[in-house]
């Protein structure tokens, strides 16, 4: 949506900054099926139980977390 507006208001000369941002946590949410994903092995299907375990595993915190720019 950005690189298309921008697009559109060329003519009107705007600059336009792309600045990437990367957030990282300690805990990792895919932790789990991750080492799978890099194996090739076959994606877990996701499932509204899998969805209530995530959420509930939210409440327990991340640990530290870092955000870099640029």
């Amino acid at each position: 949506m950005i690189v298309a507006n921008h697009l559109k208001a060329q003519g009107r000369k705007k600059e336009l900054y792309f600045v990437p941002i990367t957030v990282n946590y300690d805990r990792v949410v895919e932790g789990e099926v991750f080492p799978n994903d890099l194996l090739g092995e076959k994606p877990v299907k996701e499932s509204f139980f899998r969805t209530v375990k995530h959420l509930s595993n939210v409440k327990k915190g991340m640990g530290k977390v870092v955000v870099q720019y640029g």
